[in-house]
């Protein structure tokens, strides 16, 4: 009996190949990881990083940050002249340059949420600097 079992799609499977993919998912998800906590430990985690668009669907941009694992900037999360057109038409293009801030990694899923917004404690420290300087 195979160790993989019964898993046909289509064609016969073979089992080196299936392998050799479930090993490349692992590093794969292992690199997303260290990069992730290089970007925690770095401070990057809602700092303002620049960027390039790599794709655009209707519900957002891909964004792609260096890292091994690209960033999805969701329209939401949108913000600045040039960006989004006053009935929500996306207004970026692969090529594009942004700046962005990572709001969250998932390391399971591989997925990076990205946002333009400015984050809570961003605006706080703004408004106490101003308060200061007054």
């Amino acid at each position: 009996e195979s160790l993989f079992g019964e898993v046909l799609t289509g064609d016969e499977a073979d089992p080196a190949e299936l392998e050799a993919n479930a090993r490349r998912a692992r590093k794969h998800k292992q690199a997303v990881e260290k990069w992730a906590g290089r970007m925690r430990n770095r401070g990057f985690f809602g700092q303002p990083k620049p960027a390039t668009v790599t794709s655009v669907t209707e519900y957002g941009a891909f964004v792609d940050l260096g890292g091994p694992a690209e960033g999805l900037l969701h329209v939401s999360e949108m913000e600045g002249r040039g960006v989004v057109s006053r009935g929500g038409k996306i207004l970026l293009k692969p090529g594009d340059p942004v700046h962005v801030r990572i709001v969250e990694v998932d390391v399971e899923t591989q997925r990076v949420r990205l946002t333009q917004k400015a984050g809570e404690s961003e605006s706080a420290d703004a408004e106490e600097s101003a308060a200061a300087m007054a």
